[in-house]
């Protein structure tokens, strides 16, 4: 399976500071109207929007509805879970990351290592272009990397379409972006997770973090991987 263009280096779980409820940054609030690739104020950076967590949401496997495409809106946003076309796959865990939308730019994030961009739509299609890397919140060299996906957004949600494979089979894979009212809700780690698709960021392991930070530097220490 293809992911979302954003690269996570690997785990060096050492921090033990912040459990299941996790630990904040700055606060920032969700962004403006939809987006639609128009101007929606101030150029996105790598400081924007950054999360670093050992955090995962669960994937689930269940109907998956036609992509719709629509209006972007402009906006922060966190994974909160994934559906399958595959009953193998139902109950992994898939990295819980974190997306700012602003006018034609894309902020992704979720380790140490993450992807600063530009998008598109043509109906149901999303093209991502990742034009710099960005090592926490701070940029890491230039990139020209372009991902296509089917998507379905709302006011509150964009889902994005992938392909798994194996062998002759495919099916499909849909990640499940809300709209966050504020930073901190990248952090918000439920207690028990549900049993069928909904809200799913959870710790699984006994020395998690789970820190942000939006328009300043998440220190290195925020993420020890």
């Amino acid at each position: 399976m293809s992911r979302l263009p954003v690269r996570l280096g690997s785990f060096v779980i050492a921090f033990a500071g912040c459990l299941a409820l996790g630990c904040g940054g700055d606060d920032g609030g969700g962004g403006g109207a939809d987006g639609g690739g128009v101007d929606g104020g101030a150029a996105l950076t790598c400081a924007s929007l950054t999360l670093c967590t050992y955090a995962e949401v669960t994937q689930y496997f269940t109907p998956i509805t036609a992509p719709a495409g629509g209006a972007i809106a402009d906006g922060q946003y966190r994974l909160a879970w994934v559906e399958t076309g595959r009953a193998d796959d139902d109950g992994r865990l898939a990295d819980l990351e974190a997306l700012e939308i602003r006018g034609g730019q894309f902020r992704m994030s979720g380790g140490p290592r993450g992807d600063l961009g530009t998008w598109s739509t043509s109906g149901t299609d999303l093209t991502l272009h990742t034009t710099a890397y960005c090592d926490l919140s701070a940029p890491d060299g230039d990139a020209d990397n372009t991902w296509t996906y089917r998507y379905t957004a709302t006011p509150t949600e964009l889902r994005i379409y992938d392909t798994g494979s194996s062998g002759a089979s495919t099916w499909d894979i849909v990640r499940v972006w809300k709209r966050m009212g504020a930073a901190d809700e990248a952090c918000a780690l439920v207690a028990a997770v549900p049993t069928t698709p909904g809200e799913s960021a959870a710790c699984w392991a006994s020395n998690c973090f789970c820190a942000y930070a939006v328009n300043t530097t998440l220190p290195a220490a925020s993420c020890p991987f």
